[in-house]
């Protein structure tokens, strides 16, 4: 009390001040606006006598104006401020939390509104028996902002209590209070009673009954018209029971004007049907307000006299339209629920936690034929019984076992059956659920949902059977295939290939040792080199080379691996092929030897023809030649010398000689090459195509390749035949000269233009040149089965075609045979 008394003296000086601080700044500036702000404050610290502030700060403005008003001016300036100082004050006074109250009493004499606390001053009038009631009527206006209807004695200026009525409406201002409407309630009431009849008043008494207990209570007379509606709904609804009686005359019921069009054929049936049989009136329905249509729910019973007559009605509506509207919300979802799992492609359903069937969707009652709704109510309804019903008789043992694991131990439900179609079919089923806990970790369902997987299942049976064929196949045929994946992880291996490697599992560690023991060693680096230089760019992997084999022996294989690309173009997994080709290879190398020895004797046969042949041609004249040198001698050497003679012996002999001349001159034209034949022709596209002429016959010999052609070679002239012949010779004399070593075996091949001419190198890593300074002399060969004229002959093309050929030695062993041929050198004969 001393605190609250304290504070109350504090805001009287904090409204005296700003009232004197205005009134300084008023009398200084003469101007009465300074005073709005300090009245402003003087309002909202004086709440508890608003009314005389208002009456003190008006009095002193009006006072000052007399002494301050200089001219016309100025006393216009006065009236604008307190034209805008006394709405001002209203406003505040109207924001000021108060009851606005038309004393009937004091009307007489003075009419005026006066503000009342809503507590002790307020409550002083209220009769002390309803002094609760007027408290929570109150409370609940000014919390909820909800419209109130109360009744209590207020006394009266003569000391007496007299009933009102006082009804709140929210009316929102600048702090959003509530004011109240206070009636008299004892006028209205006692002409009600003088305009009803006795049997009347029963339906009302009891209309005031319900309104109190529920408001909006409402009473009708025994034909269905308004005999009494409380002020607050004739307010809210802005119809009086005369103007809604009017439907009656015209033929409706009195509620017409009330509800809405799509409801009233409805209500109106119920209504008439109760005020002709007098059973109770229920009903929801829309009814009219100010604002519009909203939902309540009507209720009226009949009121009997002692004979049993209907002497009238009462009810009550009450407002549900926030619970029709959730209700509608809630319908929706519950549609759109019910939508969506109709629509979901599959059969959703709903356990019990002890498994019996509660739910089953659309879609599963028409498969299965009936619904777990119908049966869920059945007391001989067991767990099992849907089981029992739908599920194939060989996979009832296993899914009543999965079901029951799960329902005992609340883990997931997983299972494929077969289900009994409506039509009598079964049809592969993958089922499975999940349980639906409480905070404590009990079940309290089990939803789960099955597909139809039975195309599914014939599809895999299908890709099996297809499967099964395939691997037979490749374990039938005599090849060898796999498949890896980048990793290296192996995939596949056919059974040729696990018999060769000598196990089954794909076991990449064992594969890989497995394959690396399995290449000849003579092979191994060449296959490690191909094998990365193609896992590193994704080229296709082809190579022969030769493998071990189930009994251990060595055997040539074609081994070709292709990479398979996804759909980002990387490397998805690589195919493998490998395929025994060592009876082919050695069928080759006869064939290859076999030609080999057929051209030697060819040769041979054409050679000694070719020298029996000239020997003929030369003979002859040799032969005469000879003859007449022998008469020659005869004659010159007799006695006496024969000198006649002897000179026509030389004539002979002249003839003889030049016959033999003549006879080598034809044999050197007939090797003689033909110039005409040379023509403008890329080296480097020969050279590639000499390389793949020679490519078996290196294989053979276990020769890899090592070409390299510089780009942008200038073209030549020259005889393709001839060079062809000179690559040849030198690349097969390289293969040959390989043949005794054991080591890397690798025939190089360099072409590139280099100081106005084309340089080719070919190369080996053989034993290297035996008497360098002899191998381009006819004849002379360190071959066994050699003729020694194969190097001259290349020498004697490059160099008709105006280029060099030599040779040189490579280190630590090996050979290299070099040629030249000019860009720009004229062409010889």
């Amino acid at each position: 009390m001393i605190l609250s008394k304290a504070l109350f003296l504090k805001r009287d000086s904090v409204g005296i001040a700003a009232i004197a601080v205005g009134l300084a700044a008023c009398w200084l500036t003469h101007t009465p606006f300074a005073m709005l702000a300090p009245i402003g404050l003087a309002f909202f610290q004086e709440r508890q006598s608003t009314d005389q502030v208002l009456n003190a700060s008006l009095a002193v403005a009006a006072t000052m104006s007399l002494f301050v008003i200089e001219s016309h001016g100025s006393g216009l300036t006065w009236t604008a401020f307190l034209s805008l100082a006394f709405p001002v004050a209203v406003a505040f006074c109207a924001a000021s939390g108060k009851f606005g109250r038309a004393i009937r009493g004091m009307v007489r004499f003075r009419q005026r509104y006066q503000l009342i606390d809503t507590s002790a001053e307020f409550l002083g009038l209220v009769h002390p028996e309803d002094h609760a009631t007027a408290e929570q009527a109150a409370a609940r206006a000014f919390w909820t902002g909800v419209p109130q209807v109360m009744r209590f004695r207020l006394r009266q200026q003569d000391g007496s209590y007299q009933w009102s009525e006082v009804r709140t409406d929210p009316t929102y201002g600048v702090r959003g209070n509530v004011d109240a409407l206070s009636t008299d309630k004892e006028q209205p009431m006692c002409v009600g009673v003088e305009r009803l009849g006795a049997s009347d008043l029963g339906p009302v008494r009891a209309a005031h009954v319900v309104e109190e207990l529920f408001g909006n209570g409402w009473a009708f007379d025994a034909e269905g018209r308004w005999i009494y509606l409380p002020l607050f709904a004739q307010t809210t609804l802005g119809k009086s029971p005369e103007e809604l009686n009017r439907s009656v005359d015209e033929g409706y019921i009195a509620w017409k004007q009330l509800l809405h069009p799509e409801e009233y054929d409805a209500v109106a049936e119920k209504w008439s049907r109760s005020i002709s049989t007098g059973e109770p009136f229920n009903a929801e329905h829309r009814i009219r307000r100010k604002t519009g249509f909203a939902w309540a729910r009507s209720a009226a019973r009949p009121v009997r006299d002692e004979q049993g007559l209907i002497v009238g009605w009462y009810g009550t509506s009450i407002d549900i339209d926030l619970y029709r509207r959730s209700l509608s919300d809630l319908q929706e979802r519950e549609q759109s629920l019910t939508q969506l799992i109709d629509m979901v492609p599959g059969h959703l359903w709903m356990l019990a936690p002890d498994g019996k069937p509660i739910f089953s969707s659309k879609r599963m009652t028409d498969y299965i034929g009936f619904a777990f709704a119908d049966i869920a109510a059945r007391d001989d309804v067991s767990p099992e019984y849907v089981a029992d019903s739908v599920v194939h008789p060989e996979d009832i043992e296993g899914f009543k076992e999965t079901l029951r694991r799960s329902l005992n131990t609340g883990a997931s439900f997983s299972d494929r059956y077969r289900v009994r179609r409506s039509d009598g079919v079964y049809r592969w089923m993958d089922g499975r659920a999940e349980p639906l806990r409480d905070q404590d970790g009990r079940i309290l369902r089990w939803y789960g949902i099955s597909r139809d997987i039975d195309d599914q299942i014939s599809a895999e049976d299908a890709l099996c059977r297809s499967e099964r064929h395939l691997h037979g196949l490749l374990d039938a045929l005599p090849i060898q295939v796999c498949s890896w994946l980048p990793s290296g992880k192996i995939t596949y291996i056919n059974k040729p290939y696990s018999n060769v490697l000598g196990f089954a599992e794909d076991n990449f560690i064992d594969f890989q040792a497995s394959t690396q023991a399995l290449i000849h060693p003579d092979d191994a680096e060449k296959v490690s080199w191909t094998a990365a230089h193609c896992i590193s760019t994704g080229d296709a992997f082809a190579l022969r080379y030769r493998r071990r084999s189930g009994d251990g022996s060595f055997r040539w294989s074609d081994v070709r691996f292709e990479p398979v690309h996804d759909e980002n173009g990387g490397i998805a997994e690589w195919y493998g092929l490998v395929i025994d080709v060592d009876d082919e290879v050695r069928v080759q190398e006869k064939l290859r030897a076999a030609q080999v020895e057929l051209a030697r004797a060819s040769q041979a046969a054409t050679l000694a023809e070719l020298s029996a042949s000239i020997a003929h041609e030369v003979a002859q004249p040799l032969a005469a030649l000879v003859s007449s040198s022998d008469a020659c001698q005869r004659w010159l050497t007799s006695n006496p010398p024969n000198v006649e003679r002897a000179l026509g012996t030389l004539e002979r002999v002249i003839r003889s000689a030049a016959s033999a001349v003549d006879v080598v001159t034809r044999i050197r034209a007939l090797f003689k090459q033909d110039v005409d034949a040379r023509t403008v022709l890329d080296l480097g596209s020969v050279i590639s195509k000499t390389c793949d002429l020679l490519a078996d016959e290196a294989t053979g010999h276990h020769v890899r390749w090592d070409v390299v052609i510089d780009e942008g070679l200038p073209a030549l002239t020259f005889d393709k035949v001839q060079v062809q012949q000179v690559l040849v010779n030198l690349m097969r004399n390289a293969i040959e000269a390989m043949d005794g070593t054991s080591d890397r075996r690798i025939l190089t091949v360099r072409a590139r233009h280099l100081d106005g001419a084309v340089r080719v190198e070919i190369g080996d890593t053989g034993r290297g040149i035996e008497c360098p300074e002899r191998i381009f002399e006819a004849f002379f060969t360190t071959k066994a089965e050699g003729m020694g004229m194969g190097l001259v002959i290349c020498r004697s093309i490059i160099e008709s075609h105006g280029g060099r050929l030599w040779a040189e030695a490579v280190e630590p062993h090996g050979a290299k045979f070099i040629f030249t041929l000019m860009t720009d050198t004229a062409i010889r004969p």
